[in-house]
């Protein structure tokens, strides 16, 4: 790994901190011109027309004049404040003969297609900047924030697997919802059937990640789900890529082109306080590389404070300085003022000093006699020991 890649890996860790939305792109509005079948909005001349066996809720954000309005037997509008339907003038020269414009199919969203969701941080909600996740993690997580936006409508599958569908919270209508009873109760409405046709409900656990490094996504149970929502629209085939030899990250449903790396998942013993018990658990790619990086930048920081040592570029204090201190002390205690030195045994001039001969060592300067020659202030020039 160069350093490039580890600057824009350690500026990707240091933003993951932010809380994550799972925001829904499509919707049913009524002023939405992909959905209609003619790619642009009836006008005053058109006869509007939904099908009378289509389900659908259709989110209503201004008046709109029309020559006639067919409504499906099975569906409903919801009119912001001032929208409405009007008969349209006998005569209007901007929208010509008229036409029928019919609104097309909303039955093809899946939940599980990935191209249908934005990953967004809470501070980018307003700016509108989104992340990049493999294919598993752009579908929301059983920890993740999921929205739709409160001015739009919507109709999406969920497609019935053998895992639950698991999300912290839900926002709909500008109502967010964190509870799985009171979530059960709006799925049972007329709205909530009509948004969300099934056959499968996702579940609201209102259940935080406790792992500040990041917690799984989960997705892992239902890659097949994803994949096959992603590929509904591609003949079930994956695109081409320009490169030669494209990589596929785990998680992701086709190759693509660049570099990668990473670590998915991994076991770490590790004990608590004295006890002698130990815990196992399952780190995140995520918590395992900011282990790693904070592991590689301390080994990184204390080789760089022994080389700089080894230069002199710079002095550790002496750890030993406050036992020097003591010890001085210690020796002053023992000096004594009458005598203006310290007691030692070897040098002291005693009696069983001087009746040793092994303790009997000459000290006069310059002595032929001595076997170690120096001068000491402390003893008289003069005195042979």
């Amino acid at each position: 790994m160069n350093t490039m890649q580890m600057l824009l890996l350690v500026l990707f860790l240091s933003g993951w901190v932010d809380a994550i939305y799972k925001r829904w792109i499509p919707n049913t509005n009524f002023e939405n011109a992909s959905n209609w079948a003619e790619q642009r909005l009836p006008c005053s001349q058109d006869k509007a027309v939904f099908a009378s066996k289509k389900k659908v809720s259709v989110f209503v954000q201004s008046a709109h004049s029309l020559k006639s309005l067919y409504l499906p037997l099975d569906g409903e509008f919801i009119l912001s404040p001032g929208a409405g339907f009007m008969a349209a003038p006998a005569e209007d020269p901007t929208c010509g003969e008229g036409s029928l414009v019919n609104f097309g199919d909303v039955d093809h969203y899946q939940w599980f297609d990935p191209t249908l969701w934005q990953s967004v941080s809470i501070d980018a909600l307003e700016n509108g900047n989104m992340l990049f996740n493999v294919d598993s993690e752009r579908v929301p997580c059983q920890h993740d924030d999921v929205m739709f936006s409160s001015d739009t409508s919507f109709r999406v599958q969920v497609q019935e697997t053998e895992s639950e569908i698991q999300l912290k919270s839900i926002s709909v209508l500008g109502r967010k919802f964190s509870s799985g009873a009171e979530f059960g109760e709006y799925l049972a409405s007329h709205t909530g059937r009509l948004q969300f046709p099934g056959p499968a409900q996702p579940q609201v656990t209102n259940i935080n990640c406790m792992d500040k490094t990041g917690c799984l996504c989960g997705n892992d149970r239902v890659q097949q789900e994803i994949c096959s929502a992603l590929l509904q629209n591609l003949g079930n085939k994956c695109p081409e890529v320009s490169c030669t030899k494209p990589l596929k990250p785990i998680g992701h449903c086709c190759g693509i082109c660049g570099q990668s790396f990473g670590i998915t998942k991994a076991e770490i013993d590790f004990s608590i306080g004295a006890s002698t018990s130990t815990q196992k658990g399952s780190l995140s790619a995520l918590g395992i590389t900011g282990i790693i990086l904070g592991i590689v930048l301390l080994v990184s920081l204390l080789g760089l404070a022994y080389y700089l040592h080894r230069m002199d570029a710079f002095r550790l204090a002496d750890t030993r300085f406050f036992w020097f201190r003591r010890n001085i002390s210690r020796l002053e205690e023992d000096v004594s003022v009458e005598d203006g030195g310290f007691s030692n045994p070897v040098f002291e001039p005693t009696a069983e000093n001087e009746a040793n001969p092994r303790l009997q060592t000459k000290f006069k300067e310059g002595s032929s006699e001595s076997a170690f020659q120096f001068s000491n202030p402390l003893y008289d020039g003069n005195i042979e020991a």
